[in-house]
């Protein structure tokens, strides 16, 4: 749709000199050449300017998400490392501090990856903030998924907190028709973060997309990664000088790679929420079109249609071009497909903390005798005796699949994520498009894409256990991926008013919402989901 629309403007430029070309030959009408230079200088400075603006703006945002995931890592790494090489503490465990440290880096993990996660989420969460009033439904679809994944990660105490802090609201429509403009028909969505006001919610004419209204002081959403970061905080303060888990003093390593993440994050927030000034836009702007305009005027008209026509429709195009790359690059955690691929770099995540887990819990006694037998085949094996660690009991063998499901993504997402791939090449990206579309709620067309192309990103991470919260997280995820996309509203209505066959006698099976309560009505569909 955008090279369609460039394309038109193309046409019309050069239409529009055609007729310009047309009347200075009959009139003998050209503009001095002098001012016209001026105008060419400050419309180029401006344009390059912006164009290395914005891609500065594109470089801080990548050297900021590195740092708020490798500070991640480095959270994961160390939880995984300090409770497994425990030294001689580890000989007088038991199986209770030996489940206390696997359940210690199953927390870390899980909380890990939903801050990774919640850093897209708010990202779309801060541009629909910063953007126009009413939300497009394409994108709240999009922030419903991120929610979900979220949600998947977390506990039921955990998952009401986050519906708290999401910040999405709808509100009753108030504008009347107009022969201007549309009125939306229904509730319309509203994205409100970090706002206090004294009304309530109902006073104000809006209510909770999930959860109940607390009736009180309204305080808009909250930042999901700052909220998830405390949560994962809080929990590091357990295991401190515990038998099963670290000495204090490895707080201060945690606390930094912490603050290293907050920092990252409110970084990223700022570079959403403050865009470039929009005087500087509009005068880069109006220059352009003034520049585009008056330019073949001021051209000798012996040069022919070549210099009076095809040369200023050439610099128009590269002109134009300085000002699409810079909208493209403005937000770098947009969803165009020069912005930062987030989702792969969190895959990747992902299955790093699966190695790290496994070589942790499941591989680390064959390690340590690997260790132990280099010693005795290089003549140390006195020495490797004191390097190797006693067990007194016999360790329960654990792995990260007894914790941890890859669930698959829903088809919207899976588009997304390769339309963002710079490396797709047009032929695998149509197979994609069309593979994916032609599938009725089926896994096996995504499994054999997933042989064709190996880096494709089809797969997400979630806990796996039977309760209620991870039954509704998992329902609510087979929705969205059988609803196809963010414009199959009939179907998005239709799942959420039947959901899955297989509800819950708790009546979780159909709302988003982590809370027993009674669903209310919306006209809505992505509200009702």
């Amino acid at each position: 749709r955008g090279a369609a629309q460039v394309g038109g403007a193309l046409l019309l430029v050069l239409h529009l000199l055609l007729q310009l070309y047309q009347v200075c030959a009959r009139t003998g009408f050209s503009l001095p050449a002098d001012g016209q230079k001026l105008i060419a200088g400050c419309t180029t400075f401006l344009l390059v300017f912006r164009v290395n603006q914005c891609y500065n703006r594109l470089i801080k945002a990548q050297d900021l998400v590195v740092n708020a995931l490798c500070s991640l890592r480095s959270v994961v790494f160390s939880a995984c490392a300090y409770t497994t090489h425990a030294g001689p503490k580890r000989a007088t465990w038991g199986e209770a501090e030996h489940e206390a440290s696997v359940l210690l880096k199953v927390h870390v993990v899980r909380l890990a990856v939903a801050v990774a996660v919640s850093l897209k989420f708010h990202s779309r969460m801060a541009e629909m903030f910063n953007g126009p009033s009413d939300v497009e439904k394409g994108k709240v679809w999009h922030a419903l998924a991120d929610l979900v994944r979220i949600k998947g990660l977390l506990t039921a105490g955990e998952a009401v907190l986050i519906e708290k802090a999401c910040g999405l609201y709808e509100e009753e429509a108030k504008l009347i028709a107009a022969c201007w403009s549309k009125v939306p028909s229904g509730p319309s969505l509203r994205v409100d973060l970090g706002r206090s006001r004294k009304c309530s919610q109902e006073a104000m004419g809006r209510r909770r997309l999930f959860g109940q209204d607390d009736g009180g002081e309204d305080h808009g959403g909250t930042p999901v990664p700052l909220v998830l970061l405390q949560v994962l905080r809080g929990f590091l303060m357990h295991p401190l000088d515990k038998p099963w888990g670290y000495p204090e003093r490895f707080l201060n390593s945690n606390e930094m790679h912490l603050a290293n993440a907050a920092r990252a994050f409110e970084g990223l927030s700022q570079l959403i929420l403050i865009p470039m000034p929009l005087p500087y836009l509009q005068l880069s702007k109006l220059l352009l079109c003034t520049f585009v305009l008056t330019y073949p005027l001021a051209v000798d008209m012996e040069h022919g249609i070549w210099g009076n026509v095809i040369e200023p429709v050439m610099l128009c195009m590269a002109l134009a071009g300085f000002e699409i790359v810079s909208d493209c690059m403005e937000n770098p955690l947009g969803d165009d497909p020069s912005d930062i691929s987030v989702y792969e770099m969190i895959h990747e995540f992902e299955v790093e903390c699966q190695a790290v887990f496994d070589l942790s819990v499941r591989d680390h006694r064959e390690v340590l005798a690997s260790q132990a037998s280099l010693g005795e085949h290089l003549g140390l094996g006195e020495g490797a005796r004191f390097l190797a660690q006693k067990h007194n009991h016999a360790e329960a063998r654990r792995c990260f699949a007894d914790f941890f499901e890859w669930s698959t993504l829903s088809r919207a997402t899976i588009l997304y994520i390769n339309q963002q791939s710079g490396e797709v090449r047009a032929v695998n990206r149509r197979l994609l498009k069309e593979t994916l579309q032609g599938a009725e709620g089926d896994d096996s067309d995504i499994e054999h894409f997933e042989r064709e192309d190996p880096f494709t990103t089809t797969r997400c991470l979630a806990l796996r256990g039977p309760d209620p919260h991870r039954g509704a997280c998992q329902r609510q995820m087979r929705m969205l991926r059988s609803c196809g996309g963010p414009d199959k509203r009939e179907e998005l209505l239709r799942a959420a008013a039947g959901g899955d066959s297989d509800t819950d006698d708790d009546g979780v099976g159909g709302r988003m919402s982590s809370r027993s309560s009674p669903p209310r009505e919306s006209k809505l569909s992505l509200a009702a989901v």
